[in-house]
């Protein structure tokens, strides 16, 4: 994977601003991720077209800019990410929203998101349960109230919170584990895009950063889901795509440059 450089404008579909020698050698990016100069929902769509070894253009937006779309109506949903989709002349097919379908998207243009149907069942099983937690935790991380936060996020620790939805996944690797798969993934023999999903979910579970949650007694229970968390952490792709993602995050801190183009396998879309 390529170091991140601002992406070039571009005029009727074409790359602008290039030597000649440069101008034959670029190739438009295969979609655009659009989001905030963070993690958040788009961590793992960044990773997976990562690790995909797709080319990809990473736009960060800032939230005013964010909050003008919506006013405008240019926001194809409400939130982000947005998927933005290319077809080989730059030209731009389709505008793809909801994290979960853009993450579907580009996991089936590399081996991320299995061509079997019951597997992908399996997987979209882990994606949705992922959303489930996030919108259990929205709360508490959105009260400003100090009192109303520390009830919230105490109540997350109730058996019925997040240690009965940890204990769920918890079970689906001990299944795939059943079937014969003992890699410490969720489904199959391969990493897929359930697993970066969840992983950064847990990552930010296990960070210690979140107020009122008891790490050790949450995962305590679930040595199977502690384990894929250090696993997927100490893989040597996820490694060189926080170090590259870092990378962009300086710079933007440094110039407010907000385009990055990361170079790979071409993947265009259309309709």
């Amino acid at each position: 994977m390529s170091t991140a450089e601002v992406l070039p404008k571009t005029q009727n579909g074409k790359i602008v601003g290039l030597t000649q020698t440069e101008e034959k050698q670029a190739t438009p990016p295969s979609f655009r991720i659009t989001y905030f100069a963070f993690g958040g929902r788009a961590a793992p769509l960044r990773l997976a077209a990562f690790l995909g070894g797709l080319s990809y253009e990473d736009n960060f937006e800032t939230f005013d800019e964010h909050g003008q779309a919506k006013k405008n109506g240019t926001r194809r949903w409400s939130g982000m990410p947005e998927l933005t989709v290319f077809e080989q002349s730059g030209k731009e097919v389709m505008t793809i929203g909801q994290s979960n379908a853009c993450l579907r998207y580009i996991g089936s243009r590399c081996t991320l998101y299995p061509e079997n149907p019951v597997w992908r069942a399996l997987v979209d099983e882990i994606l949705d349960s992922v959303e489930d937690i996030i919108c259990m935790m929205t709360q508490s991380a959105k009260e400003r109230d100090k009192e109303k936060k520390k009830k919230a996020g105490l109540k997350l620790m109730d058996k019925e919170k997040l240690p009965y939805w940890l204990s769920k996944f918890e079970q689906r690797l001990q299944e795939n584990e059943e079937r014969g798969f003992e890699n410490g993934f969720f489904v199959g023999p391969s990493l897929t895009i359930a697993d970066l999903k969840f992983y950064f979910q847990i990552d930010k579970m296990l960070s210690g950063n979140l107020e009122y949650i008891d790490v050790n007694k949450l995962v305590e229970p679930c040595p199977k889901v502690a384990r894929f968390a250090r696993q997927i952490s100490e893989l040597d792709g996820v490694k060189k795509f926080k170090s590259q993602f870092s990378a962009q995050q300086k710079q933007y801190k440094e110039t407010k440059k907000t385009r990055f183009i990361l170079g790979g396998k071409t993947v265009y879309g259309a309709l």
